[in-house]
């Protein structure tokens, strides 16, 4: 609502200025138009609501759609204010008429209502689209459940939970509900990955009628590519290739984390780059030299811990790599209270030292003084402040501390997430 929508003092501020105006004789904007250009039996409506008794219930979009209001041949969206103002224009007062809003009818202008954020250039005046509404985002994901889109794989491993709700009339109600984990099969992983890779273009896809035609010079430039050996015979070489070529190494991860307070075991799969396999940087571009490279603006590393944001830095991604991006020059703010591209470090970068990842580190005194901020420990620990539990760890000091790995408790999140934003 925040970022679509104008806040409340503002809405309040706006709706004041406009009685304000309709007090000193201004009268107010219209949305409706000429009526005349409205297509509807303006002779059976205006019967109908002639009829209708003081305190009947009127739903002004419900006659909208009765009468099949049109300008165009098409329906507006404030059909239903339409009507209203027509009737108005009738000289009807509508205030005698129920509807479902709890104001009256005549207090209608009154109400504060939150107008839509809007983006001014020049004299084009553009709305800033809303954000879904939460029931809105189920309704969609349902849908994109039912038609495939999303996969959100197998229920296994049933549970009873009691679901609290509150009635109407504020009672607390228990009932019982059956929800469950899931599962995605490895197989299915694998197959739609690999058809994900080979419309990207990333892998190297040869069929079998191009291996059995390979000319001798393309089957050895092949292996040699690969720095592996060639066996003698043809079929044999063929054979061997195929295989190294299509096999693919994947790696395997699981986290023991909470999502929305319960408790979860997630595992996930990636695959691991290997030349056999995949094109290098120098050979994508050969293959597709009209392809852009990617136009990173900035990145954004944080950790989490029990869904909330622990610690956090943003860098200038402008003219890096995959490995540079990660360094004190690029960094541009952090939620670090001491940390700047100007403090004294040992290690900033992802490569680390050993066993340390994504390492930014002040000083090394011994493991009782070491001094830093933020690091991934992904094999096995070497000083007691490390071992915090199973790896990976995510491990950061906090604020306003001398950041001393050891006496000011090097804290464990629990998840770590890297956002990229790209220019397109």
């Amino acid at each position: 609502m925040a970022t679509s929508f104008e806040n409340k003092t503002h809405a309040r501020e706006r709706v004041l200025t406009l009685l304000q105006k309709e007090q000193l004789g201004k009268m107010p904007k219209k949305h409706h138009g000429n009526f005349s250009n409205y297509e509807f039996d303006k002779k059976k409506f205006t019967t109908e609501i002639q009829e209708k008794h003081e305190g009947s219930y009127v739903n002004w979009s419900l006659l909208a759609r009765k009468y099949d209001l049109k300008i165009n041949g098409k329906v507006p969206q404030n059909a239903g204010q339409v009507l209203k103002a027509y009737t108005l224009d009738l000289g009807i007062d509508i205030s005698k008429f129920k509807t479902n809003s709890h104001i009256a009818s005549n207090e209608y202008t009154r109400r504060i209502r939150r107008a839509r954020k809007s983006i001014i250039y020049k004299k084009l005046r553009v709305s800033v689209p809303a954000v879904r509404s939460a029931k809105k985002l189920k309704r969609d994901i349902d849908d994109q459940k039912k038609s495939g889109e999303i996969d959100i794989g197998e229920p296994i491993a049933p549970k009873t939970i009691i679901k609290t709700n509150i009635t109407n009339n504020g009672t607390l109600t228990e009932e019982k509900q059956v929800i469950y984990s899931r599962k995605i099969s490895l197989d299915k992983i694998r197959m739609s990955v690999l058809q994900e890779q080979i419309q990207l273009g990333i892998l190297r896809h040869f069929t079998d009628e191009e291996y059995r035609t390979m000319s001798n010079h393309e089957l050895r430039s092949r292996f040699l590519r690969i720095n592996e050996t060639i066996p003698e015979n043809k079929d044999e070489a063929i054979s061997y290739l195929k295989s190294l070529e299509r096999t693919r190494s994947i790696k395997l991860w699981h986290d023991h984390s909470s999502l929305l307070n319960h408790s979860h075991i997630c595992f996930t799969v990636s695959w691991i780059y290997d030349h056999a396999n995949y094109f290098t940087n120098k050979e994508y571009q050969e293959k597709f030299p009209k392809e852009k490279a990617i136009n990173v603006q900035s990145v954004k590393i944080e950790f989490f811990k029990n869904n909330h944001v622990v610690a956090w830095m943003t860098f200038n991604g402008r003219n890096t790599d995959k490995m540079n991006w990660f360094s004190k020059a690029n960094l541009a703010d952090s939620s670090f209270n001491d940390l700047e591209s100007c403090s004294t470090f040992n290690f900033f970068s992802i490569t680390g030292n050993s066993q340390r990842k994504f390492y930014v580190n002040k000083s090394y005194h011994g493991c009782p003084g070491d001094d830093g901020w933020f690091v991934v420990i992904d094999q096995t620990p070497y000083c007691p402040w490390e071992k915090k539990g199973a790896i990976p760890l995510f491990l950061y000091t906090k604020n306003f501390t001398p950041r001393n790995w050891t006496n000011d408790m090097a804290d464990r999140a629990d998840i770590m997430i890297i956002s990229v934003l790209c220019k397109v």
